[in-house]
């Protein structure tokens, strides 16, 4: 005899292959798939993975978001800097710009244009002025042959004047 399941059957085969035949089923079923210890060995649930990748990409985004603030903050940041050291730098061409129109100024001044050139140069004032009028080309003629003969002329008096003011100046 043996033991199936809860009766005792009798060892001759065809006596229990009759009773299976009874039955018709045999007495431990294996099903596929289900029952806590399927559920446990499947492991990590889909629905899981998917809200575990939600997460993740969740977390990615902020990071990316928050780096991306942070590079546009920096560069917001060194675009003011520049434009601050651009703009000191007009500040300091401005002021450059008047002290040198107050310069300009007061070396253009006549009166200091008039000192220089009487204590440096020994000019004077004119005291009388002088007047040519050329009518004819008769007396065009007659200047020409009295250059010739070595009279200078008054440009070449005022060349020998200048020569003469850069030499007393170097």
């Amino acid at each position: 005899m043996r033991y199936a399941g809860s009766e005792a059957y009798s060892l001759d085969a065809n006596e229990g292959r009759r009773r299976l035949d009874e039955r018709g089923h045999a007495p431990f079923e294996v099903v596929e798939g289900g029952g806590l210890d399927a559920r446990a060995r499947r492991g990590v649930s889909s629905q899981f993975v998917a809200a575990f990748r939600v997460t993740l990409c969740l977390i990615a985004a902020v990071f990316v978001l928050g780096g991306s603030r942070v590079l546009i903050s920096t560069a917001t940041v060194r675009v003011l800097e520049a434009n601050s050291g651009i703009s000191q730098s007009i500040e300091e061409a401005k002021v450059a710009n008047e002290n040198l129109q107050i310069v300009r100024s007061s070396l253009c001044r006549s009166s200091r244009i008039d000192r220089i050139a009487t204590q440096n140069y020994g000019m004077v004032f004119a005291t009388s002025t002088d007047t040519i009028q050329v009518d004819d080309q008769n007396q065009n003629q007659g200047q020409d042959a009295s250059q010739q003969e070595g009279e200078p002329s008054a440009d070449d008096a005022q060349h020998s004047d200048e020569a003469g003011s850069a030499a007393a100046e170097s």
